[in-house]
């Protein structure tokens, strides 16, 4: 039963129907491809005499015969997409049953005769299959949607693949046993039958009413779509390049291994069935991560494997080397695999709906009219010369990837060129394959493509938060929408741990003006740690927020950001204010600001204000970090939880790391040291150090001076005396080795 709707696009329900039922008739077309097409085709042609011209003109057959897609895109806009579709398969099997009948023809007329009906044959089985392939695409972008189409597109790669490969292997142990015509003919009819059934399964597939309206569109309409759209007419480029190249290279390296190396056919089956392999790797990767890397590098990185493939037949050992020409077989099914789903994807996002019958149909006419004329005139005419020129075995086929590779430059040049959509740097890209980190990003956010609950949107963003990965970005920034606070703080946090884009960057600051009271904070520190200079003016907008949190992340995010204009706004509401939380904030944000006249300011607020220990300790910590003592008054700090004298006993050394070469003053600091529990003693003797002193001109000393002849007995504690001691230490160390540089 054909579904066609109404509407203008297929509901969730609709789309999962159409992607199990695609996904069963994807399984048994697999079936009949590997039995009818590829690898077993030139075996049987190879088997019934064929020589190497006739090869690479059959092999280009599925490419030349591309014209016929018109009929495909006429007959979608009178029946739909998915009645074509089916249509056009079963007329396709009905064809390669013609195959079975070639050996009989051969024996009661003559071997011309019979490869002649094997080429009638082969000719049909594709023109059927272009009319019907035209569907392919509109089916596809019918039933997926943005965020599961990558994976999808894979995944049916990678069932495909996968069927395929089963179906070989037990070809290949059958061609191991029965080596003559029969098993060839019982292959093919096995094909035909599975083939049949595939048809009436894609019937089934839903669409919705674009497919057949696209259909009805006049292909002049794709035309100009196409060639006034940069972004299309480069892909179209592209496309053309990449099935050119390929063309180039898999059935002639099927060829080489037949004839150059002289492989049975088993032996050749054997090296399809590691072609598989790569392909089947190619899928699975991709469907892991073209959604979250985007389709143009990896369409650069199958164009630069093209070239390696190549090479490597270049370099090819003159007797084969079964590990050698496994990995390069390999590589051809990756390269292979994972260009078409690469292309397929970027096509699909870059072609609006009612555009994508004429455009895949002018697309694939195009790319597959000049992919046929390039293996049938210049694969085998470059075939021909070479054994006119009395080239012998392997030395053919080198010789030939030699000179197709210099062509293969131009699908380099060519991917590059296509426009960047939503996608990685190929560097980027490249490092992932060998990042554990990234791959474990990866499995994660295969779980964000299902609607999932509260708790496990929170299970994804806890888990990308702890893996720290790049690749996280977009579904973070997703999780900003939540309707839950505690999902998008939890959001926020985790793209606090990466690198973000610009794109992302505006999210945040857009979150920083619309999430006062909930959110903003967090933006608010994101922002400052990852130094987005564009948010400046909007943080300090929010320096004046009723929101504690979001006015003191504000200006400790200021202070990171050395914006030197806010600074005396942050400087008043220090001072001016009471609350524990904007003093730390506050206090945060004037150590960096790195001003030695803000000691005096810090010294002042402990003096003026009540607040509690806790408070006042990162008071004290902040001023010794502005004096550049922050290290010293830390270990004292810490020593003097369990012991005071031990506290003591640490300054004195740190003191005498500071002053080894000022004895007088490394004894007089020294001594107050012994007193730090006794207040008023201490307090009179530091006065009188620092009014003794020499470098009046020293901005911290003047400050500490004043801040002693002021500061009420009862105010001093033993760790105010120890950031005294330690801010005196530190001015006359510098003072001497200024005066050491002078000299």
């Amino acid at each position: 039963m054909i579904a066609i709707t109404d509407t203008e696009e297929l509901s969730p329900a609709q789309k999962k129907k159409g992607q199990r039922a695609y996904l069963w008739f994807n399984r048994l077309n697999a079936l009949s491809y590997a039995a009818l097409a590829d690898s077993i085709l030139i075996l049987y042609a190879i088997k019934l005499g064929a020589g190497d011209p006739f090869i690479a003109v059959l092999s280009s057959l599925v490419y030349f015969t591309s014209p016929f897609t018109m009929v495909g895109k006429h007959l979608i806009g009178k029946l739909g997409a998915a009645k074509n579709f089916g249509t056009a398969w079963f007329s396709r099997n009905v064809a390669a049953a013609l195959m079975i009948l070639v050996p009989i023809v051969r024996i009661k007329f003559s071997q011309a005769a019979g490869l002649e009906l094997l080429f009638i044959a082969a000719f049909l089985f594709f023109s059927f299959r272009s009319i019907g392939g035209v569907a392919m695409t509109p089916l596809m972008g019918e039933i997926t949607s943005d965020q599961d189409r990558g994976t999808y597109i894979s995944r049916v790669w990678l069932n495909f693949s996968l069927f395929y490969l089963l179906f070989l292997i037990t070809i290949t142990i059958v061609l191991g046993l029965f080596k003559g015509i029969r098993t060839f003919q019982s292959i093919i009819f096995f094909g035909v039958v599975t083939g049949i059934v595939s048809s009436f399964i894609v019937y089934r597939v839903p669409e919705s009413k674009y497919a057949r309206l696209s259909g009805q569109e006049k292909l002049s309409s794709a035309y100009k779509h196409i060639t006034q759209n940069i972004t299309a007419r480069r892909l179209l480029i592209t496309w053309i390049a990449l099935t050119t190249g390929m063309m180039f290279i898999l059935p002639i390296s099927v060829l080489a291994l037949k004839k150059g190396y002289s492989f049975s056919d088993h032996q050749v089956l054997i090296f399809i069935v590691i072609q598989l392999l790569g392909s089947i790797y190619a899928s699975y990767t991709s469907k892991l991560i073209l959604d979250q890397v985007g389709s143009r590098p990896m369409i650069i990185l199958c164009a630069v494997g093209f070239i390696v493939v190549e090479l490597m037949w270049i370099l090819a050992p003159a007797r084969p080397f079964g590990i050698y020409l496994g990995i390069l077989f390999f590589l051809i099914g990756v390269t292979n695999s994972g260009s078409q789903i690469s292309l397929l994807h970027y096509f699909l996002n870059a072609v609006p709906p009612s555009k994508r019958v004429s455009a895949s149909m002018f697309i694939n006419m195009a790319s597959g009219f000049i992919a046929g004329l390039a293996g049938s005139i210049l694969a085998g005419g470059i075939l021909k010369l070479l054994h006119s020129l009395s080239f012998q075995g392997m030395t053919v086929y080198k010789s030939y990837f030699g000179i197709v590779a210099i062509a293969q430059l131009f699908i380099i040049w060519s991917s590059v060129r296509l426009i960047s959509q939503k996608e990685r740097r190929i560097f980027n890209v490249l490092g992932m394959f060998f990042s554990f980190r990234d791959w474990r990003a990866i499995y994660t956010l295969q779980k964000f493509v299902h609607p999932t609950q509260e708790s496990e949107d929170m299970n994804i963003i806890t888990k990308l938060q702890e893996i720290g990965s790049d690749l996280g970005e977009n579904v973070l920034v997703h999780y900003l929408t939540s309707p839950v606070f505690t999902i998008r703080g939890k959001a926020l946090q985790a793209l606090g741990q990466i690198r973000f884009s610009p794109e992302t960057a505006k999210r945040i600051i857009q979150e920083l003006q619309t999430g006062e009271f909930t959110t903003a904070y967090l933006a608010a520190e994101v922002l400052g740690d990852h130094q987005i200079k564009e948010a400046i003016p909007f943080l300090r907008n929010t320096l004046h927020s009723q929101d504690l949190f979001l006015q003191g992340k504000s200006m400790l995010a200021l202070g990171r950001l050395q914006d030197e204009p806010s600074f005396p706004d942050i400087i008043h509401i220090f001072q001016n204010t009471g609350n524990p939380r904007i003093l730390i904030y506050g206090v945060r944000a004037i150590v960096l600001m790195k001003k030695p006249e803000h000691i005096g300011i810090l010294l002042n607020k402990i003096v003026s204000t009540p607040m509690d220990e806790q408070v006042s300790n990162e008071l004290l910590y902040g001023i010794s970090e502005i004096a550049d003592a922050g290290e010293a008054f830390y270990r004292f700090y810490n020593l003097s939880q369990n012991s005071m004298k031990t506290a003591a006993l640490g300054l004195s050394e740190s003191l005498e790391a500071q002053l080894r070469t000022q004895p007088v003053y490394l004894q007089q600091l020294q001594r107050i040291a012994n007193h730090l529990q006794e207040n008023s003693l201490a307090v009179n003797q530091l006065e009188d150090f620092y009014k003794h002193f020499s470098d009046k001109e020293n901005p911290i000393l003047n400050s500490v001076y004043d801040f002693l002849k002021a500061i009420p007995e009862q105010k001093v504690t033993p760790k105010l005396i120890a950031v005294l001691i330690l801010i005196g230490a530190k001015a006359i160390s510098r003072g001497r080795e200024g005066a050491s540089a002078k000299r």
